[in-house]
């Protein structure tokens, strides 16, 4: 197909999905100059000392959850979800059509999944499957969660374009097509929290549970929603000019986060590509080896409860560790999850 016949398939492809009623018309954003790698965001080689577990047994394990008895689960892009067990072999502990995302136990010990197709499902400590919300009640991407003291689910549908794929798109378009949504797992009560949000990715509620934070992943920043109080729903900015595209958002034990960054940010995407609508219509449909790719990079970030930046984990190069989308602190060590590594990171503190 040549550039032309692209073109007017772009068009073509508009008109339907405008029919839709969603303007599918890109706009121009042009974001604040990158922060530089220095200071706490020194360039380093940290993540070079993580263990590699599981090596070459799974595939892109997207997000872990550890259970009270130090089992850990992890989402994996063939539809499985696996159970390492104490002797550090892999189990399957159920399957699925599809690609399961976010995962975090609730109080009966239900692991709560976002799942690409299915929706939002509870997997039973017998690996049976049900469907909380299901995605054909008007999601598109259910992505991330986390989950209450007294289990109320929170969980992002980060777009309204359809599916994993539907975030390339999104990024080009920058139109606030994301929601956040709480369901009771006690009275199934579904409320949309906050709407008109850019890609809402990781989430994470402060130790008090009175503020939900959100990482909106094109705007490089994280978001905090105030749950409780008179300023219940007021949205503000926690940390912002982040150095990557924020994926998931973990606590640390020491009170403050850790960001995952999917992929460092790129001058070509800031500079070039964000600023221009006629640019980013044509990528739209062009070729996959047109389209720019996320950098493998690993990036951690740490920070405080003032949403600043305290601390940085690296590898620049990206042959041990890259695409981060998770980190579970656990005994002193960190666990990662990533959209593309064939294994998980374990990270000592003490190092």
């Amino acid at each position: 197909m040549n550039f032309t016949n692209r073109v007017i398939l772009f068009f073509m492809t508009s008109s339907i999905l405008n029919s839709q009623e969603l303007d599918l018309n890109p706009i121009p954003y042009t974001p604040p100059k990158a922060p530089q790698y220095k200071g706490s965001l020194q360039q380093n080689n940290t993540l070079l000392l993580a263990e590699l577990l599981f090596e070459g047994q799974i595939n892109g394990p997207e997000d872990i959850s550890i259970d009270s008895n130090g089992q850990m689960y992890i989402s994996n892009e063939n539809g499985i979800i696996y159970k390492s067990l104490p002797n550090g072999e892999l189990e399957i502990f159920t399957e699925t059509k599809g690609r399961p995302l976010g995962l975090k136990f609730d109080s009966k010990r239900n692991l709560i999944v976002c799942h690409e197709s299915m929706g939002l499902i509870s997997v039973d400590s017998n690996g049976e499957k049900t469907i909380l919300v299901s995605k054909s009640q008007g999601f598109s991407l259910i992505d991330d969660l986390v989950i209450s003291k007294d289990d109320i689910v929170y969980f992002s549908d980060a777009t309204q374009l359809e599916g994993i794929d539907g975030f390339y798109n999104d990024i080009l378009l920058h139109h606030p097509l994301g929601s956040v949504w709480s369901f009771n797992l006690n009275s199934t009560a579904l409320t949309l929290i906050a709407d008109s949000l850019y890609f809402p990715n990781g989430l994470e509620l402060s130790e008090d549970e009175s503020v939900l934070y959100i990482n909106e992943t094109p705007m490089y920043r994280t978001l905090q929603l105030s749950l409780t109080g008179e300023n219940r729903g007021d949205i503000g900015i926690f940390a912002d000019n982040l150095p990557g595209f924020p994926d998931g958002i973990d606590p640390s034990s020491d009170g403050g986060y850790w960001i995952s960054m999917a992929s460092p940010r790129k001058w070509l995407v800031d500079a070039v590509i964000s600023p221009s609508a006629w640019l980013k219509k044509i990528l739209m449909v062009a070729p996959e080896w047109m389209r720019p790719k996320p950098t493998l990079y690993g990036l951690i970030v740490k920070i405080d409860s003032n949403g600043n930046i305290v601390e940085s984990l690296h590898n620049p190069s990206g042959e041990h560790l890259h695409t981060i989308t998770n980190v579970v602190e656990f005994e002193n060590h960190l666990y990662i999850g990533s959209l593309l590594n064939d294994c998980v990171g374990k990270l000592s503190l003490d190092n």
